[in-house]
Protein backbone atom coordinates (compact mmCIF):
# COMPACT_ATOMS: atom_id res chain seq x y z
CA UNK A 1 0.00 0.00 0.00
CA UNK A 2 1.75 3.43 -0.82
CA UNK A 3 1.52 6.44 1.72
CA UNK A 4 0.89 8.72 -0.91
CA UNK A 5 -0.64 12.37 0.14
CA UNK A 6 -3.77 13.79 -1.22
CA UNK A 7 -2.79 17.23 -1.57
CA UNK A 8 -5.58 20.29 -1.26
CA UNK A 9 -4.45 23.12 1.36
CA UNK A 10 -6.09 26.36 1.23
CA UNK A 11 -4.55 28.84 -0.22
CA UNK A 12 -5.71 31.60 2.02
CA UNK A 13 -3.89 31.55 5.67
CA UNK A 14 -6.60 33.98 6.77
CA UNK A 15 -8.97 36.98 5.99
CA UNK A 16 -9.75 40.35 8.18
CA UNK A 17 -12.35 41.85 6.74
CA UNK A 18 -12.72 41.75 2.90
CA UNK A 19 -8.91 41.23 2.78
CA UNK A 20 -7.51 37.00 2.30
CA UNK A 21 -4.10 36.68 3.00
CA UNK A 22 -2.54 33.95 1.20
CA UNK A 23 -0.15 31.62 2.00
CA UNK A 24 2.32 32.16 -1.27
CA UNK A 25 2.06 36.14 0.08
CA UNK A 26 3.16 35.64 3.66
CA UNK A 27 6.06 33.64 1.82
CA UNK A 28 7.04 36.88 0.03
CA UNK A 29 6.77 38.57 3.42
CA UNK A 30 8.70 35.98 5.26
CA UNK A 31 10.93 36.55 2.12
CA UNK A 32 11.55 40.25 2.72
CA UNK A 33 11.88 40.37 6.53
CA UNK A 34 14.84 37.19 5.70
CA UNK A 35 16.24 39.70 2.92
CA UNK A 36 16.63 42.86 5.43
CA UNK A 37 18.22 40.54 8.15
CA UNK A 38 20.29 38.79 6.32
CA UNK A 39 21.91 42.26 4.93
CA UNK A 40 22.28 43.10 8.66
CA UNK A 41 24.12 40.18 9.51
CA UNK A 42 26.36 40.53 6.70
CA UNK A 43 27.45 44.15 7.32
CA UNK A 44 27.66 43.08 10.85
CA UNK A 45 29.81 40.36 10.33
CA UNK A 46 32.45 42.10 7.78
CA UNK A 47 32.97 44.97 9.82
CA UNK A 48 31.19 47.17 7.44
CA UNK A 49 29.22 50.37 7.25
CA UNK A 50 25.94 49.63 7.18
CA UNK A 51 24.05 53.42 6.65
CA UNK A 52 23.08 52.19 3.12
CA UNK A 53 21.59 49.05 4.03
CA UNK A 54 18.00 49.46 3.87
CA UNK A 55 19.08 51.64 0.31
CA UNK A 56 20.32 48.28 -0.95
CA UNK A 57 17.32 46.18 0.19
CA UNK A 58 15.12 48.32 -1.62
CA UNK A 59 17.35 48.03 -5.14
CA UNK A 60 17.31 44.33 -4.52
CA UNK A 61 13.12 43.78 -4.51
CA UNK A 62 12.30 46.47 -6.65
CA UNK A 63 14.80 44.88 -8.95
CA UNK A 64 13.30 41.19 -8.01
CA UNK A 65 9.80 41.92 -8.79
CA UNK A 66 10.20 43.79 -11.69
CA UNK A 67 12.48 41.75 -13.15
CA UNK A 68 10.24 38.37 -12.05
CA UNK A 69 7.48 40.19 -14.09
CA UNK A 70 9.15 40.73 -17.02
CA UNK A 71 10.97 37.40 -17.26
CA UNK A 72 7.17 35.61 -17.15
CA UNK A 73 6.36 38.04 -19.65
CA UNK A 74 9.44 37.76 -22.38
CA UNK A 75 9.79 33.89 -21.64
CA UNK A 76 6.25 32.37 -21.01
CA UNK A 77 3.46 33.80 -21.76
CA UNK A 78 4.43 36.59 -24.77
CA UNK A 79 1.74 36.14 -26.88
CA UNK A 80 -0.68 36.53 -24.22
CA UNK A 81 0.70 39.58 -22.86
CA UNK A 82 1.16 41.12 -26.60
CA UNK A 83 -2.82 40.67 -26.45
CA UNK A 84 -3.53 41.72 -23.38
CA UNK A 85 -0.74 44.49 -22.55
CA UNK A 86 -2.94 45.70 -19.65
CA UNK A 87 -2.42 42.29 -17.77
CA UNK A 88 1.47 42.63 -17.47
CA UNK A 89 0.63 45.10 -14.28
CA UNK A 90 -1.73 42.56 -12.07
CA UNK A 91 0.92 41.13 -10.29
CA UNK A 92 -1.54 40.54 -7.75
CA UNK A 93 -2.69 37.58 -10.33
CA UNK A 94 0.55 35.70 -9.88
CA UNK A 95 3.03 35.16 -12.65
CA UNK A 96 6.72 35.35 -11.73
CA UNK A 97 9.83 33.71 -13.46
CA UNK A 98 12.91 33.04 -11.00
CA UNK A 99 14.88 33.64 -14.24
CA UNK A 100 13.53 37.17 -14.74
CA UNK A 101 13.75 38.23 -10.71
CA UNK A 102 17.35 37.12 -10.69
CA UNK A 103 18.70 38.95 -13.97
CA UNK A 104 16.77 42.00 -12.43
CA UNK A 105 18.44 42.20 -9.10
CA UNK A 106 21.83 41.77 -11.02
CA UNK A 107 20.72 45.09 -12.71
CA UNK A 108 19.68 46.60 -9.97
CA UNK A 109 22.86 45.44 -7.70
CA UNK A 110 24.41 47.31 -10.50
CA UNK A 111 22.66 50.48 -10.49
CA UNK A 112 23.22 50.70 -6.38
CA UNK A 113 27.34 50.45 -7.28
CA UNK A 114 26.98 53.28 -9.72
CA UNK A 115 25.62 55.53 -6.71
CA UNK A 116 26.80 54.00 -3.47
CA UNK A 117 30.42 53.40 -4.63
CA UNK A 118 31.38 51.55 -1.48
CA UNK A 119 29.77 49.08 -2.42
CA UNK A 120 31.31 46.48 -5.34
CA UNK A 121 29.08 44.69 -7.36
CA UNK A 122 31.05 41.56 -6.82
CA UNK A 123 30.87 42.37 -2.70
CA UNK A 124 26.66 42.27 -3.65
CA UNK A 125 26.04 39.42 -6.33
CA UNK A 126 28.24 37.24 -4.00
CA UNK A 127 26.53 37.56 -0.66
CA UNK A 128 23.07 38.23 -2.88
CA UNK A 129 24.38 34.11 -4.54
CA UNK A 130 23.80 33.02 -0.47
CA UNK A 131 20.92 34.53 0.71
CA UNK A 132 18.64 33.99 -2.55
CA UNK A 133 18.80 30.22 -1.61
CA UNK A 134 16.87 30.16 1.65
CA UNK A 135 14.47 32.97 -0.53
CA UNK A 136 13.80 30.60 -2.95
CA UNK A 137 12.88 27.79 -0.52
CA UNK A 138 9.75 29.97 0.72
CA UNK A 139 8.97 30.70 -2.56
CA UNK A 140 8.84 26.67 -3.16
CA UNK A 141 6.42 26.55 0.01
CA UNK A 142 4.17 28.88 -1.68
CA UNK A 143 4.45 27.21 -4.88
CA UNK A 144 3.32 23.84 -3.17
CA UNK A 145 0.76 25.26 -1.19
CA UNK A 146 -0.84 26.83 -4.32
CA UNK A 147 0.29 23.36 -6.40
CA UNK A 148 2.20 24.99 -8.71
CA UNK A 149 5.12 23.56 -10.27
CA UNK A 150 3.65 20.09 -10.43
CA UNK A 151 5.79 17.38 -11.24
CA UNK A 152 5.11 14.52 -13.68
CA UNK A 153 2.86 11.08 -12.66
CA UNK A 154 4.42 8.53 -10.74
CA UNK A 155 4.13 5.68 -7.90
CA UNK A 156 6.58 6.55 -5.41
CA UNK A 157 5.35 5.88 -2.33
CA UNK A 158 6.07 9.92 -1.51
CA UNK A 159 3.90 11.10 -4.18
CA UNK A 160 1.20 13.99 -4.26
CA UNK A 161 -2.28 13.99 -5.31
CA UNK A 162 -2.35 17.84 -6.36
CA UNK A 163 -6.39 18.10 -5.91
CA UNK A 164 -6.52 21.81 -6.91
CA UNK A 165 -4.60 21.36 -9.84
CA UNK A 166 -5.94 17.69 -11.26
CA UNK A 167 -8.88 17.36 -9.03
CA UNK A 168 -10.89 14.28 -7.70
CA UNK A 169 -10.80 11.70 -10.38
CA UNK A 170 -10.85 8.43 -9.76
CA UNK A 171 -8.48 6.88 -9.30
CA UNK A 172 -6.31 9.75 -8.08
CA UNK A 173 -3.45 10.97 -10.09
CA UNK A 174 -0.49 11.15 -8.21
CA UNK A 175 3.12 13.52 -9.13
CA UNK A 176 6.54 14.10 -7.83
CA UNK A 177 6.32 16.88 -5.31
CA UNK A 178 8.92 18.33 -7.96
CA UNK A 179 8.75 21.90 -5.09
CA UNK A 180 9.99 19.63 -2.59
CA UNK A 181 12.73 18.49 -4.25
CA UNK A 182 13.43 22.01 -5.01
CA UNK A 183 12.97 23.05 -1.55
CA UNK A 184 15.41 20.39 -0.36
CA UNK A 185 18.01 21.13 -3.00
CA UNK A 186 17.84 25.05 -2.47
CA UNK A 187 17.80 25.13 1.73
CA UNK A 188 20.85 22.40 1.85
CA UNK A 189 22.83 24.86 -0.49
CA UNK A 190 22.39 27.63 1.74
CA UNK A 191 23.27 25.89 4.31
CA UNK A 192 25.82 24.65 2.86
CA UNK A 193 27.00 28.24 1.20
CA UNK A 194 26.38 29.87 4.74
CA UNK A 195 28.88 27.54 6.83
CA UNK A 196 31.64 28.27 3.82
CA UNK A 197 31.07 31.95 4.31
CA UNK A 198 31.45 31.50 7.88
CA UNK A 199 34.63 30.09 7.59
CA UNK A 200 35.54 32.78 5.01
CA UNK A 201 36.01 30.13 2.54
CA UNK A 202 35.53 31.13 -1.45
CA UNK A 203 35.50 35.48 -0.84
CA UNK A 204 37.39 35.86 -3.42
CA UNK A 205 35.29 38.03 -6.24
CA UNK A 206 32.92 36.10 -8.13
CA UNK A 207 33.35 32.30 -6.16
CA UNK A 208 30.10 32.27 -4.68
CA UNK A 209 28.12 33.53 -7.83
CA UNK A 210 30.12 30.70 -9.61
CA UNK A 211 29.21 28.16 -7.21
CA UNK A 212 25.55 29.12 -7.10
CA UNK A 213 24.97 29.13 -10.80
CA UNK A 214 26.60 25.98 -11.58
CA UNK A 215 25.11 24.09 -8.53
CA UNK A 216 21.72 25.60 -8.13
CA UNK A 217 20.78 25.84 -11.43
CA UNK A 218 22.18 22.39 -12.71
CA UNK A 219 20.66 20.55 -9.53
CA UNK A 220 17.80 22.39 -10.69
CA UNK A 221 18.26 21.60 -14.06
CA UNK A 222 17.99 17.96 -13.41
CA UNK A 223 14.76 18.32 -11.19
CA UNK A 224 13.27 19.71 -14.03
CA UNK A 225 13.05 16.22 -15.93
CA UNK A 226 10.38 15.23 -13.04
CA UNK A 227 8.59 17.96 -13.88
CA UNK A 228 5.58 19.00 -16.28
CA UNK A 229 6.61 21.22 -18.93
CA UNK A 230 10.17 22.17 -18.11
CA UNK A 231 12.02 22.11 -21.44
CA UNK A 232 11.38 26.17 -21.47
CA UNK A 233 13.22 26.11 -17.74
CA UNK A 234 16.12 23.91 -18.62
CA UNK A 235 16.84 25.93 -21.49
CA UNK A 236 16.94 29.02 -19.43
CA UNK A 237 19.22 27.26 -16.80
CA UNK A 238 21.96 26.66 -19.52
CA UNK A 239 23.59 30.39 -19.90
CA UNK A 240 23.53 30.41 -15.81
CA UNK A 241 25.83 27.23 -15.47
CA UNK A 242 27.84 28.42 -17.85
CA UNK A 243 28.51 32.09 -16.62
CA UNK A 244 28.88 29.98 -13.28
CA UNK A 245 31.73 27.38 -14.46
CA UNK A 246 32.92 30.21 -16.15
CA UNK A 247 33.41 32.22 -13.23
CA UNK A 248 34.89 29.09 -11.11
CA UNK A 249 37.73 28.40 -13.84
CA UNK A 250 38.62 31.70 -14.31
CA UNK A 251 41.53 32.99 -12.54
CA UNK A 252 41.31 34.88 -9.38
CA UNK A 253 43.30 37.63 -10.52
CA UNK A 254 41.23 38.58 -13.74
CA UNK A 255 38.10 37.68 -11.15
CA UNK A 256 38.95 40.60 -8.89
CA UNK A 257 39.47 43.00 -12.14
CA UNK A 258 36.25 41.82 -13.83
CA UNK A 259 33.82 44.00 -12.26
CA UNK A 260 35.73 45.97 -9.49
CA UNK A 261 37.34 44.95 -5.84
Amino acid sequence: MLANIVWNPDPVAFQIGPYFFKWYGIMWGLAIIFAWRFIKFLHRFEGKDNRYAFRLLEYLLFGAVIGARLGQVLFYEPVYFMQNPAEIFTLWKGGLASHGGGLGMLLAAWLFCQKYTDYSLWWIVDRLSIGVLFQAGLMRIGNLINSEIVGKTTTLPWAFAFVQRDGFTEPLLYRHPSQVYDMLLVFSLFALFLFWYKKRKFWEPGRFTGLFFALAFTGRTLLEFLKEDAIRTQLLNLPFIMIGMYLLLRRKADLGEAVGH
